[in-house]
């Protein structure tokens, strides 16, 4: 009898990462679609707002207050809604839902309970703005201006994953990528065609 013995972790690891990694790129390319279906009129509004909400909340977080709080959370909320910023919005519902419960049960609050629903909001929201920013910067060729077309200065590697993404998701359509190269950027600008 023979017995072959293999170990096997770094093989599940890979495995494991590259399941983050693309879970990661679905979650980025679905943030791209919440902000490009946002009216660019209302979302600098919304985003000045909840970028405010969030830095009272962190107010009332080291005051302990977690009736303004909540008040301050469900603003959160509300923008998200209006924005369809579905990640927040509904980590934001969650979190509110848990800090009324504490409110009303009368007992003591606690804040380790709500602090990291609260992390996890301000790392997606900055997820998100960070996006917006990249997507909506003012450095577009000018034809791309005249055109009216979206565009978005992205480096190579991000324009290899999102381009392998939307592959991926939209097999219904194809996707016609212009690129403009520079040093060590390019411009993209999509469209979606269906098929």
């Amino acid at each position: 009898m023979m017995l072959i013995l293999e170990d096997r972790t770094w093989i599940v690891r890979a495995e494991e990462d590259e399941k983050r990694r693309k879970l990661l790129e679905d979650k980025n390319v679905d943030r791209i679609l919440q902000i490009k279906s946002c009216d660019p009129e209302i979302l600098p509004m919304v985003i000045e707002e909840v970028e405010g909400l969030l830095r009272r909340m962190e107010d009332a977080a080291e005051q302990e207050n977690l009736q303004e709080f909540c008040n301050l959370l469900h603003g959160v909320k509300g923008n998200c809604r209006v924005v369809n910023f579905k990640e927040v919005k509904e980590i934001s519902h969650t979190l509110e839902s848990e800090a009324v419960e504490m409110l009303k049960s009368g007992e003591k609050i606690n804040w380790g309970r709500i602090v990291p629903g609260f992390e996890e909001i301000k790392t997606e929201w900055g997820e998100l703005v960070s996006l917006q920013r990249a997507l909506h910067s003012d450095h577009r060729s000018s034809k791309e201006k005249e055109s009216g077309a979206k565009a978005a200065f992205l480096g190579p590697e991000d324009l290899a994953r999102i381009s392998a993404t939307l592959q991926h998701h939209w097999r219904g359509y194809s996707a016609s990528m212009a690129m403009v190269l520079s040093e060590d950027s390019c411009l993209i600008s999509e469209r979606f065609h269906p098929r």
